[in-house]
């Protein structure tokens, strides 16, 4: 009755905010698709790092959205967990390329994290003496950072005295220092690769326990190291280019889906999950998860954003989420940008478009303004056509010129002399997008639907 619906609407709100909590804020997912044995490679390593005090590198390469952050955060996890681990006998030092690409500021970031605040400050250069050299203030800054320890020096010295610093504010403890690095080409790509040849130099030195761990999605990214950084690299690598089957995808999305295991009503929770399971089993569910598996499987970013999406729609009337919410949420996800944007255009621009797009279908060596009138022209005259308003040459040309300005047509070449109506162009379009273009295109009449069949042909 209503009030069994009240009670169904009081319990959505809380798990609606638990379920965002769980996807926006990175939280750990309950079921993680694909990583087993990477996952093991990786904690393994690091676990002979904290209890041996070995020092390594290591390279987590891998398409964005494939799960390397994740999978270092679940390595991490690991450490925790392991009995044989001591408490606090590691630390994590976390650096972004696209934030601290500059070697001084990743120093001064490490040395923030190291919690060496005063030493910090002294290599930001916020303590300056009069005759220009950075003065250190503190036990540590002045055992560590004298007169010739400045950001002057090779970086490499500046980690010594990082680490050096650090094994002094706390001798009754050897921690280990895990050094996370994302975007790690980027630091391949910045001056003299400083950072890099530092690290990797502390770590063949063995004064302290260190991992090095660098995540990207370059395949590249060795030839990008100089030959001293290079030569101070283990080489150790764990690939994350599995394709996951699509059984997993599924089971994937639906626990983006399911509440969590502690949430209060039990009650609720089972109808919730009896209601996913029956939108799992729905064909369009089905049918449109295949596509997005054989689109992009390994990104599974998409299924989150579609998780979110779905739930959007849940309401105090409408406590669950329904098929028709997941069919809006996905045609928004998918709906194409550039396709969108030609509902726009007016007939005659939808003409040239159809005319270019026969063109390209015919396997034209050239596609010119003046051929793609010329193709419109005789479509227009033609006496079947009588509904279609045929515009002249100029007013045509001011509509091509919109096509360019959009990027719809691009130059085929960076040529400037040639006359802008003989010019050759491409056309920056599939012919799937003309076809969704004309199918959702309210002006378009039954005759330009028929004529553009010819570069539609499958």
């Amino acid at each position: 009755g209503v009030s069994g619906l009240c009670s169904l609407s009081r319990m959505a709100g809380p798990l609606i905010h638990a379920l965002r909590e769980r996807i926006c804020n990175d939280a750990t997912p309950e079921f993680v698709m694909g990583l087993d044995s990477e996952r093991a490679s990786l904690s393994s390593l690091l676990k002979s790092s904290v209890i041996r005090g070995e020092s390594n590198t290591v390279l987590v390469l891998g398409p964005r959205g494939s799960g390397k952050s994740l999978l270092t955060r679940l390595a991490i996890q690991d450490l925790h967990a392991d009995a044989e681990v001591p408490k606090d006998s590691f630390i994590v030092i976390r650096l972004n390329g696209l934030i601290h690409g500059d070697d001084k500021a990743a120093m001064r970031e490490i040395a923030f994290q190291l919690q060496l605040d005063k030493l910090a400050e002294a290599m930001s250069g916020e303590m300056p003496e009069a005759d220009g050299t950075i003065s250190a203030q503190g036990a540590a800054s002045d055992a560590y950072l004298d007169a010739e320890t400045s950001l002057h020096e090779p970086l490499a010295n500046v980690a010594h005295t990082l680490l050096a610093a650090f094994r002094e504010a706390d001798p009754s403890r050897a921690r280990c220092i895990l050094f996370l690095l994302d975007e790690f080409d980027v630091f391949a790509h910045t001056g003299k690769q400083g950072l890099l040849y530092a690290l990797f130099d502390a770590v063949q030195a063995g004064h302290a326990p260190m991992v090095v761990v660098g995540l990207t999605c370059r395949l590249d990214t060795l030839s990008l190291m100089e030959k001293r950084v290079l030569s101070r690299f283990s080489h150790r690598q764990i690939l994350l280019f599995k394709c996951a089957p699509f059984e997993e995808y599924c089971t994937l999305f639906r626990s983006c889906l399911l509440p969590p295991r502690d949430f209060p009503d039990e009650q609720f929770a089972a109808q919730w999950t009896e209601h996913v399971d029956q939108l799992m089993q729905h064909e369009f569910v089905a049918r449109a998860l295949q596509d997005l598996y054989h689109t992009n499987h390994r990104d599974v970013r998409a299924l989150h954003t579609l998780a979110l999406a779905c739930i959007a729609h849940v309401t105090a009337e409408k406590p669950f989420v329904q098929a028709a919410d997941f069919y809006k949420s996905y045609t928004q996800q998918g709906a194409d940008s550039k396709v969108a944007m030609l509902l726009s255009l007016s007939l005659l621009e939808v003409c040239l478009v159809v005319a270019l797009n026969n063109l390209v279908a015919r396997r034209e060596s050239l596609i010119n303004f003046e051929i793609a009138y010329e193709e419109y022209r005789k479509f227009a005259l033609d006496p079947r056509h009588r509904s279609i308003e045929y515009f002249n040459k100029e007013i045509a040309f001011k509509a091509f010129q919109h096509l360019t300005s959009l990027e719809v047509v691009v130059p085929a070449d960076n040529s400037t002399r040639t006359n802008t109506r003989f010019r050759g162009m491409r056309l920056m379009l599939e012919s799937a997008q003309v076809a969704d273009m004309l199918g959702r295109h309210a002006g378009v009449p039954a005759h330009v639907r028929f004529w553009a069949r010819e570069g539609l042909a499958p």
